[in-house]
Formats: C-alpha cells, sequence, structure tokens
C-alpha cells in the first residue's frame, strides 16, 4: 500500500507540472495575441506538447519500477496525471476567461468569423453559406462560462482514459519470464 500511494504522489505530482506547462503555453499564447489562442495549428502543437509530456511521464513511471510496468499500473498512474493536469488547465482556463479577461470569448469569436469569412469568400463561398457558417459562432462565447468549462472535467475521463489507454498500451512493459523478481 505505501508503494501504490507513492504512485499516486507522483502521478500527481507529473500532472501538477504538465498542468503548469499548460498555464503557461496558454499565458504566452495569450500575450502573443488573442488572435493565436484561435489558431488551430498552435492548438496542434500544444496538445502534442501535452501528448509528449505525458509519455515521458510514463517512462520515468516505468524506469522507476525498474524499467517494468503492467498496463494497469501504467494506466493508473496516467489517468491521475491526466486528469490533475487536465483540471489545473481547466481551472486556469475558468480564471483566464472569466477573471482576467471577461471578453476573451467575444473577440475570440469576432476573430474567428472574420477568419471563416474571408476563407469563404476567397473560395467563393455563396452570401448564404457564409451567413450559415457565422450563424453557427452565434453561442460561442458561451462554451467559455465556468459551468460550461467545468462540464469538461466530466466527459475527460472518458476521450482522456481513450488517449491513456494508448499510451499506456504503447509504454507497458512486463517482466520477462527470466528475469529476477
Amino acid at each position: 500500500m505505501e508503494g501504490q500511494s507513492l504512485s499516486t504522489k507522483d502521478a500527481l505530482m507529473h500532472g501538477l507540472i504538465i498542468g503548469l506547462i499548460q498555464v503557461v503555453l496558454t499565458l504566452l499564447i495569450y500575450v502573443f495575441g488573442v488572435e493565436y489562442l484561435t489558431k488551430w495549428w498552435l492548438s496542434l502543437i500544444v496538445l502534442t506538447i501535452f501528448l509528449v509530456t505525458l509519455v515521458i511521464s510514463g517512462k520515468k513511471f516505468r524506469s522507476a519500477n525498474n524499467g517494468v510496468a503492467t498496463l494497469k499500473e501504467m494506466f493508473g498512474f496516467l489517468i491521475v496525471t491526466f486528469l490533475s493536469a487536465f483540471i489545473i488547465s481547466t481551472i486556469f482556463n475558468i480564471v483566464l476567461h472569466n477573471v482576467i479577461d471577461p471578453g476573451l470569448a467575444l473577440q475570440m469569436k469576432e476573430i474567428l468569423i472574420n477568419d471563416t469569412v474571408s476563407l469563404m469568400e476567397r473560395f467563393g463561398g455563396s452570401d448564404d453559406d457564409i451567413d450559415e457558417a457565422v450563424s453557427r459562432f452565434a453561442t460561442f462565447e458561451q462554451e467559455f462560462t465556468p459551468l460550461k468549462q467545468l462540464m469538461g472535467i466530466v466527459w475527460a475521463p472518458i476521450w482522456g482514459g481513450i488517449i491513456v489507454l494508448i499510451i499506456s498500451a504503447s509504454l507497458k512493459k512486463s517482466r520477462g519470464i527470466f528475469d529476477e523478481e
């Protein structure tokens, strides 16, 4: 039981570190310009950093266990790491969108609408198609209310569990039949 609580403590510490990395990245992007918060390619980079740090955490966990970690152990460690990082990131986003800059979601909405209209005009979109696309942004800023963001924590174990399961399966390593225990 002592070893299990140490693993949980380590997972929480890794989650704290990853969560803080996410917070710093989000804050840097925000400082460089709100328009960068709407760029899909930057979101992809941040997601990649998140996944890489999860993999690094899993490898450190396996190394700390003499290079061995079952799927169950790896999954347990990484899901705690993932959820703690996700909660930290979510709390920061709630503070960013509702305390630091309450108009941020509206600014992002305007940028996305302008980018969408510009793109559709370049590709010859009809006025009706453009109006329909713009109408889809009507409730965009409501996605950043504290309640909506906290709802993400409800869904995180589901999609996060799938991601963590894939990473865990790739990082697990069982003890060989000739290895000493």
